[in-house]
């Protein structure tokens, strides 16, 4: 697994990279139109295509990291192995609906790709290159919540206090 977090800290500093460039696009742009009137062209456009790769560069990090939005309603009044079962059996349906959105982005991206799809406006802006992160950013997200996953069901998560907010499932 050593090679999927390398991939995802890499993928991930590469969507904080798009963050950086998205927050100066946004910035010159409005400056333009303060100075000058007018804006910087194809901003919107490119900012919305970028912002999709950036999330999903991002998401198997912040699985990692334990960034994602949970609640713990339920199993905080749950106990030991009570409380294992209810996370595994909602991890495991979560991991069907992934794989789902793995195989639909995929399919998605390849027929942007074929249809070299653009998004129009004052430019015309490739989308096919943020697509094809989409399926990608979720695969390396369904390895990191298998990984936590896998832990739970083994009842590792108190063993290795270091690991433990690196694959924690959050339910």
């Amino acid at each position: 697994m050593k090679i999927v977090d390398r991939i995802t800290h890499g993928l991930g500093a590469l969507g904080g990279v798009g963050v950086i460039a998205l927050m100066l696009m946004t910035v010159i742009d409005v400056t333009l139109r303060k100075l000058t009137g007018r804006g910087l062209g194809g901003t919107i456009e490119y900012s919305e295509v970028v912002l999709v790769a950036c999330v999903f560069l991002g998401i198997a990090g912040a699985q990692v990291a334990g960034a994602h939005v949970s609640t713990s309603v339920l199993t905080s009044h749950l106990h030991g192995r009570v409380n294992r079962t209810v996370r595994v059996a909602a991890g495991s349906v979560a991991v069907l609906i992934v794989v789902a959105m793995v195989y639909a982005s995929a399919i998605m991206a390849i027929d942007s790709v074929q249809a070299n799809e653009f998004r129009f406006g004052l430019v015309r802006v490739p989308v096919w290159p943020a697509r094809i992160l989409v399926p990608i950013g979720l695969f390396l997200f369904l390895l990191q919540f298998i990984r936590g996953l896998v832990a739970v069901a083994r009842d590792e998560e108190e063993q290795d206090s270091e690991r433990t907010e690196d694959i924690d499932v959050h339910l």
